[in-house]
């Protein structure tokens, strides 16, 4: 693993980190599906520049075309609008927490579809510790527990679940069936289809798309757009490609921190004891996940080569 491997994802997690604070100011003004419909709009719009500035070719076989467009359908238009609407009765913050359980679907899925992708003990503990630190955020207070049933957050709960089984799912199909594609060729394609799938989920569904938005959801639109979907893309199948399925994942325990410290500041939500002490357990359960990169060289190269 490289430094420019790393850079890219700490880049990654800061721009995913902060997207679900831009996605519950964007709310303010906008519904889940016109939401969603426009971000994917704007983001398939950058990420064909860079198609264009960097000249990569398309495939010419139909099977891989047909194959990214169901990506765009499973990794980016179901999460999207799952996210999107239980967003609406959910904590920014928690909602990034919730999003974080995505590498425990992934490994298990990886192991059994993915001959380079194994359960070990030490990638076991590690997320077994990573997601009791989140449950550990996830139990704070009596208003997102069963003791208080409150029926519009834990529907937003379960919305918002429903995004990381899409994504581990599909991190899974990337490695399994299209390794050898580029990476902007994967986001652009899948990002493209979802966009049309999700502006006409915003017709029926609204009726219409209508874009009246204060200023400060301009700006978290663009982010979600130009960084959060453009970007965010190729950096996300840059890592994959490096690191595999299940490890690139790992992402999703380092957003809920940039999430969690965003949302206080600008939304005022709560940062408490037991979140702060949920942190401490999601890194160690990073650290002994990633301890796997510093075994003897052999182990590194054999996998490596499988990537």
């Amino acid at each position: 693993m490289n430094g420019k491997t790393w850079a890219a994802f700490f880049t990654l997690s800061a721009i995913w980190g902060a997207s679900f604070l831009a996605i519950k100011l964007v709310l303010r003004d906008l519904s889940p599906f016109t939401l969603v419909a426009v971000r994917l709009a704007l983001g398939s719009i950058g990420l064909w520049i860079i198609m264009v500035m960097t000249k990569t070719q398309l495939p010419k076989d139909r099977s891989t075309l047909l194959l990214l467009a169901l990506l765009g359908i499973t990794n980016v238009t179901l999460p999207y609008l799952l996210i999107a609407n239980g967003q609406q009765t959910i904590d920014s913050g928690v909602a990034s927490i919730l999003n974080s359980t995505t590498p425990l679907h992934a490994l298990i899925l990886a192991h059994f579809f993915l001959s380079d992708e194994r359960i070990t003990w030490n990638r076991l503990l590690g997320l077994m510790i990573g997601f009791g630190g989140v449950a550990l955020i996830f139990s704070d207070g009596q208003r997102y527990g069963f003791g208080a049933l409150d029926w519009p957050v834990l529907r937003g709960q379960l919305l918002v679940l429903g995004g990381p089984l899409c994504y581990a799912a599909s991190g899974v199909f990337v490695r399994r069936r299209l390794r050898e594609v580029e990476p902007v060729v994967v986001g652009t394609i899948s990002i493209t289809t979802a966009f049309v799938a999700s502006t006409l989920l915003a017709l029926l569904v609204d009726g219409g798309i209508s874009i009246q938005m204060q200023a400060t959801s301009w700006l978290a639109l663009l982010w979600l757009s130009v960084l959060g979907v453009s970007v965010a893309q190729v950096l996300y199948f840059f890592v994959m490609s490096q690191w595999g399925a299940t490890r690139t994942t790992m992402v999703t325990y380092v957003i809920p921190l940039v999430s969690v410290i965003l949302g206080a500041i600008v939304l005022s939500e709560a940062v408490t004891v037991s979140r702060v002490g949920g942190f401490a357990l999601i890194a160690a359960g990073i650290a002994l996940v990633n301890r796997k990169v510093n075994q003897p060289a052999p182990a590194r190269l054999a996998e490596t080569g499988a990537d």
